[in-house]
């Protein structure tokens, strides 16, 4: 109703009334509802800073997640390296030991084979 008057007051309660035109009323009316809409504004962009604080920490957590799952899959793969070293190892010695018997009961047998028969000649002859 203030813009459709030609004058409004901008002070009712006071004895000294200031009046101000049209085009200064239509101004400050602006102002203030600017002033609101920038209020509202300012709520809802503190709203998304901290939605997307939030989606950080979220996404920092999950990335240190997968950081500590890489370091102990490399511990795993590490021991498993380790694991077939050590199997290797194994095997190497145990081929060795298997070649050394078969050498000494090839020798053993060859010894009694060469005794029987030396034996058996001395006691045909």
């Amino acid at each position: 109703m203030m813009l459709l008057c030609g004058r409004s007051f901008s002070q009712t309660d006071t004895k000294n009334k200031v009046v101000i035109d049209t085009a200064t009323a239509r101004k400050i009316a602006i102002d203030l509802v600017k002033g609101d809409e920038c209020k509202e504004e300012l709520k809802i962009v503190n709203k998304n800073v901290k939605l997307l604080n939030d989606k950080l920490i979220i996404k920092d957590s999950i990335i240190e997640n997968n950081k500590n799952q890489i370091i102990n899959l490399d511990k795993i793969v590490k021991g498993k390296d380790k694991l077939l070293e050590i199997s290797d190892e194994n095997l190497s010695n145990t081929k060795k030991q298997l070649y050394k018997s078969k050498i000494n009961n090839v020798f053993w047998k060859a010894t009694t084979i060469l005794s029987i028969g030396l034996s058996g000649y001395l006691l045909f002859k």
